[in-house]
């Protein structure tokens, strides 16, 4: 089995899963109680499908509905991948979970997973889903003494492209730590930096409007130690990037939201960022930095 297999989308067909087996009409179904998975795993410990559910240049929108997708395991020599792969792709996906994907394998780190990516131009709406536990592994040790990056993890990312996510949960998305320097040489080494992670990654001019939706728990990942050994003290690793929403040259609408208990709530470059009725909570840094957001009607107990 190759891990470049994946479930390929086709231009305007809807797929749809939460089937018992006895019913007459789609409508009877129910993903809760008959989940229907679309799993990466494929047999073989730390050998799995990078990208599970992939479409490409779909001109008319493909509808998937129903689905339980997760336990893809993105390497450096992929790059980016997870639940759902999208490009230059017109997609509408609902009432489905999105779920633990791996950036890197254990102690190796490399490699960016989440729960979905929208790039190269794809338009992405996303109602009703869970997208949550997508994450970077820790760096690993390698041949050079210093610590090793964390892999990346995310919720979301949308690249180059459009996204409108309502109704849905993103939690618990988070980079990989970085792995400690060692003493080598009786030289002490730096340890490495964070992966970056989180629950929304918005960049490449994009545009993602978010209504109605909860981000809770989503952080990068924590530098490595250094190490002090004899003539040298190594420095500890940088922390990765990321909170519940990162923008970068990017346009972002937040409305009837929360957003709670992430390492930031909003971070990044603020120009397109507008914020309405909604509750940043409990995040150490909730829109940072502030200058150019746009903030209206909202709950923020913390100065921003």
């Amino acid at each position: 089995r190759s891990r470049e297999a994946s479930f390929e989308l086709v231009s305007g067909i809807t797929i749809l899963g939460g089937f018992a087996g006895i019913e007459t009409d789609a409508s009877q179904r129910d993903p809760v109680a008959h989940r229907t998975i679309l799993s990466g795993d494929l047999g073989q410990v730390g050998y799995n499908s990078s990208r599970i559910v992939t479409a490409h240049s779909l001109t008319t929108a493909a509808e998937l509905a129903g689905f339980t997708i997760g336990s893809a395991v993105v390497n450096n020599y992929v790059g980016v991948g997870g639940a759902v792969y999208a490009q230059s792709s017109q997609l509408n996906i609902s009432d489905c979970i999105m779920a633990d994907n791996r950036g890197g394998t254990p102690y190796t780190g490399g490699g960016t997973a989440a729960g979905l990516i929208a790039g190269a131009g794809s338009i992405v709406h996303v109602t009703n889903c869970r997208i949550v536990r997508n994450a970077g592994e820790p760096g690993g040790y390698a041949l050079s003494p210093m610590g090793e990056e964390g892999g990346t993890g995310w919720g979301v990312i949308c690249d180059q492209s459009s996204l409108i996510l309502s109704n849905c949960v993103v939690a618990e998305n988070t980079g990989g730590s970085g792995s400690g320097g060692s003493c080598t040489a009786g030289v002490g080494w730096d340890g490495g930096g964070g992966g970056n992670g989180g629950g929304l990654s918005v960049s490449g001019n994009s545009t993602a409007t978010i209504i109605n939706s909860v981000f809770i728990g989503n952080k990068p990942g924590g530098g490595g130690s250094g190490v002090y050994c004899n003539v040298r003290s190594g420095n500890p690793g940088s922390p990765g990037t990321g909170g519940g929403i990162s923008v970068s040259e990017s346009t972002v609408t937040v409305t009837n939201c929360t957003l709670a208990s992430n390492s930031s709530a909003i971070v990044g470059t603020m120009s397109g960022v507008s914020v309405r009725n909604s509750i940043l909570w409990n995040n150490p840094w909730q829109i940072q930095p502030a200058p150019g957001a746009s903030v209206q009607y909202s709950s923020l107990p913390q100065a921003y």
